[in-house]
């Protein structure tokens, strides 16, 4: 199978900001960008597989809002998958600017900076709503959280370690 099982390459096109000249339906449409999917969507409930067996077990037609949120959703969480795993090469493949100035060409460095901070925020909202969405369906689900962040600070000693004071 394929990526565009689970959505279409004109969305993930569209959240790249290229066209189909750039990136062409048999690019998106290479294995590995599936396989990392479903192996993100198997992160979700530790290796479980419920995730994706839920979005399997849902009716072709004739679906409530609950499950048509929860297919929507899988299908977002595919085109998000894909478009950052495609930026990482697009830097390379897709040049900003091609003169005729000795040759010069320009890569969009900054273009792709702000494109990947809004990939990754886009990305971990998706993945939080369908992971609500999922514990719909299976509440006794045991999902994957974040990490919690520690912090920690520097702080003066206390007492000076030469004087003994």
């Amino acid at each position: 199978m394929a990526i565009t099982a689970y959505t279409t390459a004109d969305i993930i096109r569209a959240l790249l900001g290229v066209s189909d000249l750039e990136i062409t339906d048999a690019v998106i449409n290479l294995p590995n960008y599936e396989l990392t999917f479903l192996l993100e969507m198997e992160d979700i409930d530790k290796g479980v597989g419920a995730v994706k067996g839920t979005y399997d077990a849902l009716p072709g037609t004739g679906r409530t809002a609950q499950q048509q949120r929860y297919f929507d959703l899988f299908g977002l969480m595919a085109a998000y998958s894909c478009a950052r795993q495609l930026l990482t090469a697009l830097d390379m493949s897709a040049p900003q600017i091609i003169g005729d100035n000795k040759a010069k060409m320009q890569r969009m460095d900054e273009q792709s900076k702000r494109l990947l901070v809004a990939l990754n925020a886009g990305y971990d909202t998706v993945r939080s709503r369908l992971i609500a969405a999922f514990l719909v369906f299976v509440p006794s689900a045991d999902v994957a959280t974040a990490e919690a962040s520690v912090y920690s600070a520097a702080v003066g000693l206390g007492s000076d370690p030469v004087l003994g004071t």
